[in-house]
């Protein structure tokens, strides 16, 4: 190795975070060592100080400091409407688009037959609850059209058969195995609003 061993671990450490390979972390390592304390002190605070206070929220499994993330708390926002999404990034690509206005429920996973993630590991458990004590008229499930999110979404419509009024899906037009995160906020907020009963 051409680097001290403290910096080839800080490199192999920043490896391990999503979407950076080897010769980035080797980038970010070298440049995290160019920069003064001062600025690597902040980022090491900021990250301490959110795991220590940023937790899911009760209701929907966002992200909140408080008990309920801020989404749950507008009592403006649609009741009626409630929209299940694989991960916390979909979510927030969705509200990027300003089409959807109900409420939210993050599974945090899907259905994956090969990598033994059950419906019990996703919480449907507590979605299924949640559609049993309040009102919700349409549950609308909004995942990646690839085969775990098939999987998943024929799951979670036999489990609220009868629960709610109305299920759909995100309309055709979302590219078959792409990820809701990467879909520009036009594609996905017409698939929003096109959405398909199942």
């Amino acid at each position: 190795m051409y680097f001290p061993d403290k910096l080839n671990k800080l490199t192999e450490a920043l490896a391990t975070l999503p979407g950076v390979g080897p010769k980035a972390a080797e980038r970010l390592a070298i440049y995290l060592m160019d920069q003064p304390a001062a600025y690597l002190e902040n980022i090491t605070t900021s990250i301490l100080a959110a795991k220590a206070s940023v937790h899911f929220c009760k209701k929907c499994n966002n992200f909140s400091e408080k008990e309920y993330c801020d989404i749950c708390s507008d009592k403006l926002r649609n009741a009626a409407l409630l929209c299940v999404v694989e991960k916390i990034q979909d979510l927030v690509a969705i509200e990027k688009t300003g089409t959807f206005k109900g409420y939210y429920f993050v599974l945090h996973g899907l259905i994956d037959p090969l990598t033994h993630v059950n419906p019990e590991a996703l919480k449907i458990d507590l979605l299924e609850k949640r559609c049993e004590t309040e009102v919700i008229e349409e549950v609308i499930l909004a995942f990646s059209p690839n085969f775990d999110g098939e999987i998943t979404s024929m799951y979670i419509a036999r489990v609220l058969e009868g629960k709610v009024k109305k299920l759909s899906k995100l309309a055709i037009g979302l590219p078959k195995g792409s990820d809701i995160e990467f879909t520009d906020a036009l594609t996905l907020g017409q698939a929003i609003e096109k959405r398909i009963d199942i």
